[in-house]
């Protein structure tokens, strides 16, 4: 007989965080908040975790980490830029579409790290739009692209994706591929020569 699967206090705590940031903002949660959801007491956590800082830096981490481990099969592929760019606007929707939770609080709550946390999660999320950036600088020197401000495409194309989280439904009636498919044909649309 299969044993459920369990996890620790750390995750659950993790867990619970990034639910109540999500809904409540960073701020607007307090460690009293995220105990009271778990049933434990304040002091329990902190055996887990060194404070509520602690806990938004390990959830931006932990989904820098999936979103370049996602890509980093991409990256290096040689396929036409076209397709690329597809393949990595479908790999960060995936991302987004698997952490619900976490995706909001990495998109908009990293705001509230302090340094040195806040700039090692800047040049990470500056390393990850430039993945972006030089498939699109490929693109045009390649002559598959049209010639385009690739920093602003870039920002439009993370604009488009990173809202997901906010209307994407499992159950709805576009699947992350389905949804990957239709935003790579309209920017794909626009720029290809």
């Amino acid at each position: 007989m299969e044993q459920p699967v369990t996890i620790g206090r750390k995750e659950q705590i993790m867990e619970v965080a990034q639910k109540l940031f999500k809904e409540k903002g960073y701020s607007g949660t307090s460690m009293r908040d995220i105990a009271e959801d778990l049933g434990i007491k304040v002091s329990s956590i902190y055996n887990h975790v060194q404070s509520k800082e602690e806990i938004l830096k390990n959830i931006c981490i932990s989904m820098a980490d999936a979103f370049f481990s996602s890509i980093d099969e991409i990256k290096d592929l040689g396929v036409f830029p076209g397709e690329k760019l597809h393949l990595a606007i479908e790999s960060h929707i995936s991302v987004i579409t698997s952490n619900l939770e976490a995706a909001p609080v990495f998109l908009h709550e990293w705001k509230y790290l302090t340094e040195p946390e806040l700039s090692e999660f800047k040049a990470l999320r500056g390393n990850y739009e430039k993945i972006f950036r030089d498939i699109i600088q490929d693109g045009i020197a390649k002559q598959s692209f049209q010639e385009v401000d690739d920093r602003f495409l870039t920002m439009m194309i993370f604009s488009s994706m990173n809202w997901i989280y906010d209307w994407y439904k499992a159950d709805g009636k576009m699947s992350p591929r389905d949804i990957a498919e239709t935003l790579s044909e309209f920017i794909l649309n626009g720029i290809n020569k």
